[in-house]
């Protein structure tokens, strides 16, 4: 009973439907811009290979980099924000900092 009751209390669900709709609409939301985002990007790396003289190698590892750093970082940012909340503040906090 006790490990329900704890497994519960990590895992809160959201109030109302509505508020687990608007979760997904967000998280929805921010994959569409970072896909697109990155849609926008991939069609220009050639291009930076015939200006920079570098190989399809170097093409693979500057895109292979974006999914490691994603998995590397993933798991640290995800328990700063936990740890921190999710407020618009530290949304503005962290774009300061990527700046």
């Amino acid at each position: 009973m006790e490990s329900a009751r704890s497994e519960a209390d990590a895992h809160p669900e959201p109030s109302s439907s509505s508020e687990g709709m608007r979760q997904v609409f967000a998280l929805a939301l921010s994959l569409s811009i970072l896909q697109i985002g990155f849609g926008i990007i991939m069609p220009i790396f050639p291009f930076y290979i015939v200006e920079l003289g570098v190989g399809a190698t170097e093409l693979g590892i500057l895109t292979a980099s974006f999914a490691v750093a994603r998995i590397v970082l993933a798991g640290p940012l995800g328990r700063l924000s936990d740890r921190v909340g999710n407020s618009s503040k530290n949304l503005g906090r962290t774009w300061t900092l990527i700046r």
